[in-house]
């Protein structure tokens, strides 16, 4: 499948990783963005050679929330315009969050602000890192502690949270 925005990947268990690729931006989340997001989530759900998500970022940041181009935009849009924006993103999110299958946040920066969104829609979530330049692999880096929180119902459905820290 294809998203200007994201790169996808899938190995043969059935694992795809899709990688938020705006790093010159540190892969703030525009409308665009929101839209692939929505599209891989709903594509991926209903996929049957899917078993799991892992949702990480292109570069040196994770997500840095909003687009600052696309939040100026809202500025001058008017009171509708600005409330469908706000629809999209929500139901961006929504979409990952009842995905019918796990996704895992691979938090390979910093999260701001939607970015933060992201991360806690995810059913689990670990902190790591590029263990060499030319690689950037979907596992936690084994020196950095992750602390994981199922939510109330048992799946994380909407309550993954994670804690980053040094080891412990």
């Amino acid at each position: 499948m294809s998203h200007a925005t994201l790169l996808e990947s899938r190995d043969a268990r059935g694992i795809v990783t899709l990688t938020l690729n705006r790093p010159d931006m540190h892969n703030a989340m525009d409308a665009q963005m929101m839209d692939d997001l929505a599209a891989a989530a709903s594509a991926l759900g209903a996929d049957t050679g899917v078993r799991a998500v892992i949702l990480t970022g292109q570069g040196a940041s994770f997500c840095a929330g909003g687009d600052l181009g696309w939040m100026r935009k809202q500025i001058s849009a008017t009171r509708p315009q600005r409330m469908a924006e706000a629809r999209r993103l929500a139901d961006m999110l929504n979409t990952l969050n009842t995905m019918p299958k796990p996704l895992i946040g691979a938090i390979n920066g910093a999260a701001f602000g939607g970015g933060v969104g992201l991360a806690s829609v995810c059913d689990i979530g670990c902190r790591y890192r590029k263990i060499r330049p030319d690689r950037n692999p979907p596992w936690p880096d084994p020196r950095h502690h992750c602390a994981l929180c199922a939510g109330a119902d048992g799946r994380g459905q909407g309550a993954a949270r994670f804690h980053v820290g040094p080891p412990v």
